[in-house]
């Protein structure tokens, strides 16, 4: 087989610059042909590239030039990492034994969202009413950034967020009203999450007090946290931290499951029943109690669990309309204590969040459509890692129908990929 040494060769570097994750940016590259006779180019990936990093692509990797003519390759560059620094290498060759060699390079960028706070105390008591409060979400880069505060969209239990979700444009902002709607005279915590696309979550710590002693009105009145490590009450590793099975530290408290799928059940039918255990790590006992939804409700709602036990939990759906999705998430408020408790007389202990998410619908068998929705960016890949190092991303799933729509996400058999998401 005999090899033909390349006429000329032309090396060439396109430089994208830094652009959005998300977004798409074209250039173009002329193939010209200076023969008189019609000449046909090739266009080849570099083999070194894993097919999953692709972030650049051509509009044509076969192309007749007549003579004297040009065709404008248009090269795309769509990062899908934020941060990410892109290099690529194609080859173009031709019938006239020509050789090009463009390199490709471009540089990401995401939204880099701020909160003005990391906790809010709320008051009912009888010298402090403080039942709401406000915040600000801050976008401070040039790329929009859209977010969604993880809370049930038909009920949000003692503490409501609004605006629930939204888009904050280029150096926007957004301000934030929380309020605090108690259901008893106790003690309410909350881990509230903002998911940002492209980003990493943001938690906010909500306490709030309903009594009617004044014991809670002393000003020298501290306020105690349960000492979590702290990469597990920030970030990516806070938001999936009741999911994660490996942890260098023992938890608290743990449920053997954090979400419960009834599946169709009809207002006609027997009420169904699922459970899930709660585990109290701890060497002290707590009580655990539990915020009322409607349609979905937890036995028992109020517990006392001894230290290193167990107890078995049931949750009950029963729908109240036919054609219907119901979702929630049900909030508990773990009260805790440490041996070392009488040290510190003057504070309170914040009582630990847990949640329990729940999901059913009423719809009838014989009622079946085709869903329509879409997945952004349609091809979710996570960042480099080192081994026993977490990665983590975002996506978003659209519904574009007027109907509602049941999915699942379906890991494979052996996997160690974990997730979390919105009704």
């Amino acid at each position: 087989m005999s090899y033909e040494e390349p006429q000329s060769y032309v090396n060439c570097i396109i430089n994208f610059g830094v652009v959005p994750v998300g977004t798409t940016v074209i250039k173009k590259y002329p193939l010209k042909n200076k023969h008189y006779d019609a000449v046909t180019f090739y266009v080849t990936r570099s083999t070194n590239t894993n097919p999953i990093y692709y972030v650049f692509d051509v509009n044509k990797y076969e192309t007749k030039v007549p003579a004297g003519g040009t065709f404008m390759l248009k090269i795309s560059y769509t990062p899908n990492i934020s941060g990410s620094i892109d290099y690529d290498y194609f080859t173009i060759t031709n019938t006239q034994h020509h050789f090009y060699k463009l390199c490709f390079n471009g540089e990401s960028t995401g939204p880099s969202v701020k909160v003005s706070i990391r906790s809010l105390i709320f008051f009912q008591t009888p010298k402090r009413i403080q039942s709401k409060q406000m915040f600000t979400l801050t976008n401070p880069s040039k790329v929009p950034a859209i977010f969604q505060f993880d809370v049930g969209e038909e009920e949000q239990g003692v503490f409501t967020v609004e605006p629930i979700l939204g888009t904050l444009g280029p150096e926007g902002q957004a301000l934030i009203t929380v309020r605090f709607l108690p259901q008893a005279h106790r003690l309410y915590s909350r881990q509230l999450c903002c998911l940002v696309l492209y980003h990493h979550p943001l938690i906010i710590h909500l306490f709030g007090i309903c009594s009617l002693s004044d014991e809670y009105d002393n000003p020298e009145l501290a306020f105690r946290y349960y000492p979590f490590p702290h990469e597990e009450t920030v970030g990516f590793k806070g938001y999936f931290s009741d999911s994660v099975t490996m942890k260098h530290v023992p938890p608290p408290i743990s449920l053997t499951v954090n979400y419960l799928d009834f599946g169709r059940i009809l207002p006609d039918s027997s009420c169904q029943t699922l459970t899930t255990s709660f585990t109290n790590h701890m060497d002290n006992e707590v009580a655990v109690e539990w915020e009322e939804i409607n349609l979905f409700r937890l036995y028992p709602e109020k517990l006392e669990i001894p230290p290193k036990k167990s107890a078995l939990y049931e949750c009950r759906f029963q729908p109240d309309d036919t054609c219907r999705l119901s979702g929630a998430i049900l909030n508990g408020h773990v009260t805790w204590s440490l041996f070392f408790d009488s040290d510190f007389p003057e504070s309170i202990n914040v009582p630990i969040p847990i949640t329990l998410r729940v999901i059913g619908h009423s719809f009838p068998k014989n009622q079946i459509w085709i869903p329509s929705i879409s997945i952004t960016p349609n091809n979710v890949i996570l960042p480099l890692n080192l081994p026993n190092f977490p990665s983590w991303t975002t996506f978003i799933i659209r519904a574009h129908g007027h109907l509602p729509v049941l999915y699942k996400l379906v890991p494979p058999s052996k996997t160690l990929v974990i997730y979390n998401f919105n009704q």
